[in-house]
């Protein structure tokens, strides 16, 4: 999420992977919510994420009813909907990042909520008798409003890479970027978090999260919302996101000069130009 005076920015890649990491499929995780008008994007199970978008553009009115009632629908949510959360075997936990224009200020305000494993006595836990995943402790769930103007990264990438992307120059700046400097900006984020690797249970292998297709949304002021879908990485389903194959990608996918004329060398010196500042 990037947050600028008039405008607000979500940004996410669209990979749908098993525990394993093996890619299941492309999907979207952020939607239009229409009579805010805003934008909410999800992180965490994919049954859950789909529950939660519905659930939530029903429930709130505006991103202002949102800001008051979000920890609280967050974690009853977590536990309505604990079978779907827990797909991935651990506790129910889901991230939400939300902008919408706002009725009280007429502006666009931007909020990350986190809902993380509640606590629960230790005795309780290590018990014979007891199910975490079934009965669990509530979920402790916690509001952050983002700054005007701000940035929240989630996941964050490794420190090198996320050092490489703030030393770009965005830095102090960023309230006067341009739509396709965010554009640019974005696009890094997304290679940078692209490069982090996890897992999703003690004694996995590691793997890539981010992958698919970069989805960039935009909402300004006046409730207008724009989506546009940057270049696909060479992504593909039933097999682990690979960065590795993104440079070889583009080596393939280069042009012959030679038979072009002097209008498309031009025009491919000029994208070639583009990407290389992206």
């Amino acid at each position: 999420m990037i947050l600028q005076r008039d405008v607000a920015h979500i940004v996410t890649d669209s990979a749908f992977y098993d525990l394993d990491g093996y890619v299941q499929g492309f999907a979207p995780k952020a939607v239009t919510i229409p009579h805010w008008p805003g934008i909410l994007a999800v992180r965490g199970p994919m049954l859950g994420m789909a529950l939660l978008l519905a659930e939530a553009s029903i429930k709130f009115r505006n991103i202002d009813e949102f800001a008051d009632g979000a920890e609280a629908f967050l974690a009853d949510y977590c536990k309505r909907h604990h079978e779907a959360l827990t797909q991935w075997g651990g506790p129910p936990a889901i991230e939400v990042h939300a902008v919408g224009v706002s009725p009280s200020t007429g502006g666009c305000r931007g909020f990350y909520v986190n809902s993380q494993p509640g606590e629960e006595d230790p005795d309780t836990l290590l018990s014979d008798d007891f199910d975490y995943l079934s009965a669990g402790p509530a979920p402790v769930v916690a509001l952050t409003e983002v700054n005007v103007p701000d940035i929240i990264v989630a996941p964050l990438p490794p420190d090198e890479f996320w050092g490489e992307v703030r030393a770009s120059g965005f830095g102090g700046n960023l309230a006067a970027l341009d739509h396709s400097a965010i554009r640019r900006l974005g696009t890094k984020i997304l290679k940078a978090q692209r490069l982090e690797t996890g897992t999703h249970f003690e004694g996995g292998e590691h793997h890539h999260f981010v992958g698919g297709f970069p989805v960039f949304m935009t909402l300004k002021r006046d409730g207008t919302i724009t989506t546009s879908i940057g270049e696909a990485w060479a992504d593909k389903v039933g097999e682990r996101i690979d960065p590795s194959q993104d440079r070889e990608a583009e080596r393939d996918a280069a042009p012959d000069l030679a038979h072009m004329s002097r209008q498309q060398r031009r025009q491919f010196e000029r994208l070639k130009r583009e990407r290389s500042a992206a």
